[in-house]
């Protein structure tokens, strides 16, 4: 019976998700490549959704939800924050918080803009730039 309800958990879940996600993910022209499910820590879901060259990893824990936005194939370990991108488009050469409440409006409102960051002939530029971005991230929250 608990294997039964921890999956029962899993797919309610995982179905929120998706539904709160399907509108913009068919107006973007992404599809849903892969779902995964971890009960550890309270649970947590996770939707990743693609076109083959922008890919997008929305996770929902216990602390919220969080966006990260990627290039390339979705198997790739290239994913960056939704902040740090927001960073990179409003020209922050330093990193500056941005409110995590904002980061699916900001993400809907700006797909084209991120998009564009990750199939341009310019990615490897961008992808350079948001590295430092992180690493700017790092030093302030971390020293």
């Amino acid at each position: 019976m608990v294997a039964n309800q921890g999956e029962l958990i899993m797919r309610n879940l995982l179905d929120g998700l998706i539904d709160k996600h399907k509108s913009f993910a068919e107006k973007a022209s992404l599809s849903l490549v892969a779902e995964k499910y971890s009960p550890e820590f309270g649970g947590s879901a996770c939707l990743i959704y693609s076109d083959g060259e922008v890919s997008l990893m929305i996770t929902k824990s216990r602390d919220g939800v969080i966006y990260d936005c990627g290039a390339g194939e979705w198997q790739s370990d290239n994913w960056y924050s939704m902040d740090i991108i927001w960073n990179y488009l409003n020209h922050n050469a330093e990193y500056r918080k941005m409110k995590n409440s904002n980061h699916f409006s900001f993400f809907q409102e700006s797909f084209p803009q991120i998009a564009e960051l990750f199939r341009s002939s310019e990615k490897d530029r961008t992808a350079r730039e948001l590295k430092k971005l992180e690493l700017s991230r790092s030093k302030k929250l971390f020293g």
